[in-house]
């Protein structure tokens, strides 16, 4: 078991502990997981939540059928919930992935999501799809007295 830390961020983050359950397989890749979030009390929930990917070709169902999720089912789950917060309608976001892939629309929507919390920090150019810059108004510094 080894815990991963990369989402560590202040806030929410410090609240939720992710393990890996296995150990790597020979593609160093883990295929079960577990979050444990803490209670208000600061300590963490015994009970876990747990995701299992799925591991080998799916079988028919009556051979045991699925035995986790695939990486773009849990990527859907994040594209929706980014989407909505975004106010993107459905319809649009399903005709994009099928276009271009759940991979590509969840990074373009955190590259937003991210674009707007520094926009809102620092003043900087946005490049539009077009490729032409658009100046973004700077703040004056207060003049010193």
């Amino acid at each position: 078991m080894r815990q991963i830390n990369i989402h560590k961020a202040p806030g929410v983050n410090d609240w939720v502990r992710v393990e890996t359950v296995d150990d790597p397989d020979k593609d160093g890749r883990c295929w079960k997981y577990q979050l444990y979030t803490r209670s208000f009390g600061g300590e963490f929930h015994k009970t876990p939540t747990r995701i299992e990917f799925q591991q080998g070709d799916p079988k028919p169902l009556e051979e045991g059928g699925l035995n986790g999720i695939s990486e773009e089912s849990l990527l859907a789950v994040i594209v929706d919930r980014l989407a909505c917060q975004s106010k993107i309608d459905s319809e649009d976001i399903k005709k994009a992935a099928l276009r271009f892939g759940l991979t590509a629309i969840l990074n373009t929507l955190k590259a937003g999501t991210w674009v707007e919390e520094k926009s809102a920090e620092e003043p900087f150019e946005k490049v539009s799809v077009s490729g032409k810059v658009k100046k973004t108004p700077k703040q004056k510094s207060p003049k010193k007295k």
